[in-house]
């Protein structure tokens, strides 16, 4: 995870959101100083944008506006009201004629994606849906859509690869709007007054996600370069705390680029004046604490540092479950919390761990926090992750019965998030090395078996039961010995 990020500069620009002149190209995103431009007070600085990394295909430019016979499918309310009604979205009743005046005139399309998908793709931008009680929730995610030009487009742009994903079909960017959220981006950059706003920081993410789930990497990759910036400038992620809700938003786009491509994360640790309560999750980040008798303890297989995150990670799905099942309380905040802890103290342990079977834990437990965030219940691909749990997995020998449950619990987690099931190699370490342990179990058997190491009923439970009951068809019942 060191590649470099995009070169990428900030130029000086007027109002139409255009350069003057041709970007500086420099190894790391920055404001152009005094001594590249004359009279820098008098010219307003502007993040460029470009759209030429866009939309390509075979290393060639493609935009182009749709015409009536490559136009994609377009769904009637009725259509979609059904879709989102079947991965558990609450779409709003789209008014006819509609009574809100957004920030831009929007056609009818447009206007169907805002009321029927984006208020799922919204939940999106935090983590999935917990049904937690919430001490985040603020009204400036819908409010930009009436005060902000490129807030609109951003919002439509990500609400139609959202809605792709929903459909399983391939995600792909609506030229018109991207460009205009981009244009008009570029023009909000050159007012000092909203230049380092959160609605633009919310532009940005929201840009981010759709390029990243329609796997234009290279688009994401320049997003993430200029966010970076933009919020040093700010003053870094604690300069969020009014609104934490981009803290969670921009860490987790941190997350997915450097799950996906393998780049070093861009923040180093996640913000410090996040609102977290301490008393409902323990954090060990100063050694560890007994393990509960329900739970697995791996201290004596993987590294301390590891071992730390494991218990936590551990006792963050366990208080995630029992939130669940309303024999405790817990805040959405602390949930938040401690999966930014986590991901960063994981991150921050790449390259320094000296054994195997500490990495594939670790890598185990990133992909264990990828089915944290879903958009409208389909998982989203991190190629660098995927290919490096699969690596580990294939190294990695069940020489010890110590060992098997562990196996089980890894290739649960990796198929739920990352691998598809029919893989060779994935059918040869199911056979080999798990079913001598789950021949003969059912679901909730299992489940308690998985529940000991690390499990989230909300975000598990369904691909779960779907993966373990295909193992099990697979597999054999234990009265046969079916090869895969």
């Amino acid at each position: 995870m060191d590649e470099q990020t995009p070169k990428f500069a900030f130029v000086a620009g007027g109002e139409s959101g255009k350069p003057r002149r041709e970007p500086v190209e420099q190894p790391v995103v920055q404001w152009l100083g005094p001594d590249d431009a004359p009279n820098p007070s008098a010219r307003p600085l502007l993040l460029s944008f470009s759209v030429s990394t866009l939309h390509k295909e075979k290393n060639k430019r493609i935009v182009r506006r749709s015409t009536t016979k490559d136009r994609r499918r377009i769904l009637t309310p009725q259509q979609l009201h059904a879709e989102t009604a079947a991965n558990n979205i609450i779409a709003c009743p789209v008014p006819n004629p509609p009574l809100l005046r957004f920030a831009d005139h929007l056609g009818p399309d447009s206007l169907e994606l805002l009321f029927t998908v984006f208020p799922g793709t919204l939940r999106a931008f935090s983590l999935a849906d917990f049904s937690l009680l919430s001490n985040l929730k603020s009204t400036q995610w819908q409010d930009w859509l009436f005060t902000d030009v490129a807030y609109v487009h951003a919002a439509i742009t990500v609400s139609t690869v959202a809605r792709d994903l929903l459909l399983k079909r391939e995600p792909k960017l609506p030229s018109f709007h991207l460009r205009r959220a981009i244009s008009q981006l570029n023009k909000n950059l050159f007012h000092k007054s909203v230049c380092l706003s959160d609605a633009t920081i919310a532009v940005i993410i929201s840009l981010s996600m759709a390029s990243w789930i329609s796997q234009d990497y290279a688009s994401t990759s320049s997003h993430v370069a200029g966010l970076s910036e933009i919020v040093r400038l700010r003053g870094g992620l604690d300069s969020f705390h009014s609104n934490p809700q981009l803290q969670v938003g921009m860490t987790r786009i941190d997350f997915c680029v450097s799950l996906g491509s393998g780049k070093s994360p861009i923040f180093t640790t996640g913000p410090s004046t996040f609102p977290y309560e301490s008393n409902s999750v323990q954090l060990s980040t100063c050694g560890q604490q007994s393990v509960p008798p329900d739970l697995q303890s791996i201290e004596n297989l993987v590294d301390d540092r590891v071992a730390a995150i494991f218990q936590d990670l551990q006792g963050l799905a366990r208080s995630m479950n029992a939130a669940a099942s309303s024999q405790r309380v817990m805040l959405a905040s602390d949930f938040h919390a401690g999966v930014m802890s986590i991901q960063y103290r994981l991150f921050e342990l790449h390259s320094k761990l000296n054994d195997i079977i500490s990495e594939w834990i670790r890598v185990a437990m990133l992909a264990s926090l990828t089915t944290t965030f879903q958009v409208m219940g389909s998982r989203i691909k991190y190629q660098y992750l995927t290919d490096r749990l699969r690596e580990l997995c294939c190294a990695v020998e069940v020489s010890t019965e110590e060992l098997r449950p562990v196996m089980f619990w890894v290739l649960m987690v990796g198929t739920i998030a990352l691998f598809d099931s029919g893989e060779p190699w994935l059918s040869k370490k199911w056979r080999l090395d798990v079913l001598p342990l789950v021949r003969g179990l059912q679901w909730e058997d299992a489940k308690r078996l998985l529940k000991r190491f690390i499990w989230i009923d909300a975000c598990n439970e369904k691909a779960g039961t779907a993966t373990f009951n295909k193992i099990k068809q697979d597999l054999g019942d234990g009265s046969r010995h079916d090869r895969m």
